[in-house]
Order: C-alpha cells, then structure tokens, then sequence
C-alpha cells in the first residue's frame, strides 16, 4: 500500500522524484495559519451559527446570534460594524467552526489583523480539516482512491515543509500566492475526507528532512526543474518528461485576454501605464517554458518575470507558463 501511495505521489508532485523516506508524524493537535487576503481595507464576515469576536487574549468583545459582520480599517484602526476598536488583531470564533468570508466558506477561526493601514487575513484551522479541501480541489471525487491518498500525503507534506520555514511570519503559508491551495469546504467531498482520514500524519522526507513537494494538476508533457520556479536547487525536483497527462483536460490549452485586463493588473501592481503595444517572450526555461516577458507600454519597456504575470492575471486564467502569445485586436492570445 505504501509503496502505491509513493509512486503515485511522484506523478503529482513537481519533479516526480522518488523520495526515499515516508513516515508517520504525530500532529493531533497541529494547526495550520494561512493568509487568505492582505492589503485590503474591508471584508465580509459572515458566520454560519452563534458566533464571538475576541482580541488576542481570548475575552470576548462582541457576542452575536447570527448576522454579517463588516470589517475596515479606518485611520489605522480596526472598525467592527460602526464600532472603533482599540486592538491590533480581533479573532471571530464560531460555534460550528465555519466562517463566511467574503464569497467563501472556511473553517476554523479568522483572525484580523492591522498592518500599514491595511487589513491582514489569516484562517487559523486544523491540519487535516485544511487537506480536506486541498485534496477535493485537486482532485475528482471520482479519482482512484490511492491517488486521492498520494495527493493528501503531498498537501500535507506541503504544508509542512513551508510552515517549518515560515517560523517568523504570523501565518505558515500564503495562501495568496499558492495558487490558492485552499479555497474553504466548496471543495470538499467525501472521498477526499476519507483519502486524508486514512493517511492522518503520513509525510514525505528525503535524506531525514521534509520534502519539498509541490504539486499541479498538468505538466504539459515535462516537469520544470524546482530552481527555475523557488530558485533552489532539490536534487529530487529536476526536469522530467511525463506521459500521464497527455490525454488529461488542460494538456493543451487557449485563452484570449484583453489587453485592458493586463493594463489594469499592471497598474495595480503599482506601474504607471496606459497602453500596451505588444508582448513577447525575452527568456526561456530548458523545457521550453517562458521565464521572462517582455511589454512594450506606453511608458517604456517593462521587463517581467511570468510567474508574477500570470498571479497578476490569475493562474486558473493564464494555465501555465508554456505558451506562445500573439496581439489580436484588443487581446492577447495565448
């Protein structure tokens, strides 16, 4: 069994290396803080059941039924309803463990926190409760059941490969720039409950340290090498040629977007633009992916790297970064 769920984890990490230990982990209790949203100056909550807003020792400030919950920041301060509250960080707790923010539903507790004039979002749940998700949004409810387990056993393996580096951060993983690798219960379903149930603590190691094992649902055909992406160097994430995708949903793709899109996410990201005139590829990987873009503006030339292109588009929109683009008319097409 262990040697299945081994393999197929290979399939679905990044390098599809053989990692040469698997163990047991004893983490009942281990908690997980993942940034849902930062730089923002409001949000929605909205509990499911009775729920309490407490500060950071745990004294309850606003004790509620039911009903949303409108949070700002207001001069450097936080604002609950029409309310100015004197506290660095608030934390909303529910009866039945599930949140509304915004358009989503996550479980746990959602701590607030103000930094630079701006709110800070971290869900604070368990471990496991977070792969639940994970596994279902990667994952078909349909998929073998051994495979639902090799992708449980990466998440978690994940999770705490960057929580175990991010020690001096107030959360463990960014959940901004992870691709989303959790996006709440929408996802969940029973199988990929019962695939992390019967994998609870199992791991990935290599050489007695936590493996790295970042994970996709298509590698277009070849596995790019890990320092191309997180600019270090694994030994078991190395470029690799794969056929178990070939015949998969998003092995080859298109999408048109509108340049206005890209002059919008551009300024943004803080660049001064009012036009873009053309896009092309100034660098390439070894397997063919783009590393560096090049955009031709009405204010020069912008140099970009396309990971960072495609979080600014978003990544369910721009797929991967092994494409080809050409202007037409108004948009892009990749």
């Amino acid at each position: 069994m262990r040697k299945i769920i081994i393999a197929l984890a290979s399939i679905f990490i990044l390098g599809c290396g053989f990692y040469k230990e698997y163990t047991t982990i004893n983490q009942n209790d281990e908690v997980v803080r993942l940034l849902l949203d930062s730089n923002v100056k409001s949000c929605n909550i909205s509990p499911t059941s009775s729920f309490k807003v407490q500060n950071s020792y745990g004294v309850v400030i606003l004790s509620d039924g039911s009903g949303d919950i409108s949070i700002e920041i207001v001069n450097n301060s936080i604002k609950i309803r029409d309310k100015i509250v004197n506290l660095d960080t608030i934390s909303i707790v529910s009866d039945d463990n599930k949140i509304k923010v915004n358009d989503k539903i996550y479980r746990g507790t959602i701590d607030i926190s103000k930094e630079k004039n701006s709110l800070l979002i971290i869900d604070e749940l368990k471990l496991e409760e977070c792969i639940y998700g994970i596994v279902g949004r990667e994952m078909s409810a349909n998929t073998p059941m051994e495979a639902l387990k090799a992708q449980a056993v990466a998440a978690r393996s994940f999770i705490l490969y960057q929580k175990q580096i991010s020690r001096s951060k107030r959360y463990d993983v960014n959940n901004t720039l992870q691709n989303l690798i959790y996006t709440g219960i929408e996802k969940e379903n029973q199988n990929a409950i019962k695939a992390v149930d019967s994998t609870r603590g199992e791991i990935l190691k290599y050489g007695g340290k936590m493996a790295f094992t970042p994970f996709h649902g298509n590698c277009g055909g070849y596995t790019e090498d890990v320092k191309e992406v997180w600019n270090m160097s694994l030994s078991y994430l190395t470029p690799t040629p794969c056929y178990f995708c070939r015949n998969q949903k998003h092995y080859e793709w298109s999408v048109e977007i509108p340049i206005r899109q890209f002059i919008d996410s551009l300024r943004k990201s803080g660049r001064d633009i009012s036009d873009i005139g053309n896009m092309e590829v100034a660098k390439t990987s070894k397997t063919g992916r783009m590393k560096e873009m090049k955009i031709t503006t009405d204010k020069g030339r912008i140099m970009i790297d396309t990971n960072q292109l495609r979080l600014l588009v978003g990544s369910d929109t721009l797929k991967s970064s092994k494409f080809k683009v050409r202007k037409r008319s108004e948009k892009f097409l990749f």
